[in-house]
């Protein structure tokens, strides 16, 4: 028998030592799963950034779709402390920010003075730090330990993905901004845009339609074309960023999936490969 204490109730009890041996297995099995999955995740998407989504609301409607598409990119630079840094651990200053972002200096002008207006980047003795609270980069654990909660709603933005889009889609940032404002609208578990993000019953998952992200992204009907120019035109790696899978005439029982290279909100092993399966990356 092993004696244990309620620490909220004071209250002491016996447990059998098969209790803590399973709690022991269980412990050790969870570990080894995560790892997996660590390793996976790693060989197949590379590093990746938490984008905490949920803080970005208060401010979502004051940023444009440009500014979006390149905060978001300038954030693939962020190393301790959320300071914006090279690959080689040089410190961005701030005509090195305009060269990475590759703009004119009126546009450059007009960025820079957004980010620091909205705080979503701020100087310190001339190095540059990204808003923590929208984006991290570093242990879940380290993340509460300086702020003092959990990372909550946020999703794994994959730098590599990230940089090779925007080099790509730079002149065209609304095509690049819809997958980021659609990423507060990813379920955890299956990785498809869904109307409820914590839905792990597929009989109980409702998918949002072409119809449902229309109206969300601000497209009318008559732009239909457009939209999917827009919506199926990103790829990267030679696939798709979305992925419509439909197995009935009716589209409404469609489901549309975002491609786990770019973005991953899960941390299952069996949800990463599921859903890498879904798009034939091997």
């Amino acid at each position: 028998m092993r004696t244990l204490i309620d620490k909220e109730t004071g209250e002491i009890f016996e447990v059998e030592e098969d209790f803590d041996l399973e709690r022991k297995k269980k412990y050790v099995e969870k570990k080894r799963t995560d790892e997996l999955f660590k390793s996976a995740q790693n060989e197949l998407c590379g590093n990746f950034i938490f984008f905490i989504y949920n803080n970005l609301e208060t401010i979502e409607k004051e940023i444009s779709d440009a500014d979006l598409v390149k905060f978001m990119y300038l954030a693939t630079y962020i190393k301790k402390g959320c300071y914006l840094m090279t690959d080689n651990n040089t410190y961005i200053t701030k005509k090195m920010m305009q060269k990475v972002l590759m703009v004119t200096d009126s546009n450059f002008k007009r960025f820079y003075s957004n980010m620091i207006n909205l705080k979503l980047i701020t100087e310190d003795n001339k190095r540059f730090k990204v808003n923590m609270d929208i984006v991290y980069k570093g242990s879940e654990r380290k993340y509460k330990e300086l702020n003092g909660v959990k990372l909550y709603k946020y999703a794994r933005i994959y730098i590599r993905a990230t940089r090779t889009l925007y080099i790509q889609n730079y002149k065209r940032p609304k095509k690049l901004a819809i997958a980021f404002k659609l990423i507060k609208h990813v379920n955890w578990k299956y990785n498809i845009l869904a109307k409820d993000v914590y839905t792990q019953d597929t009989q109980d998952l409702e998918a949002l339609t072409i119809k449902d992200i229309m109206e969300l992204l601000g497209y009318f009907s008559t732009n239909l074309s457009r939209f999917k120019e827009d919506f199926y035109g990103i790829k990267y790696m030679d696939t798709v960023l979305f992925k419509t899978v439909q197995s009935k005439a009716d589209y409404k029982t469609s489901y549309i999936y975002i491609n786990p290279r770019f973005a991953f909100r899960g941390n299952k092993l069996e949800d990463l490969e599921r859903t890498m399966g879904i798009f034939k990356i091997d």
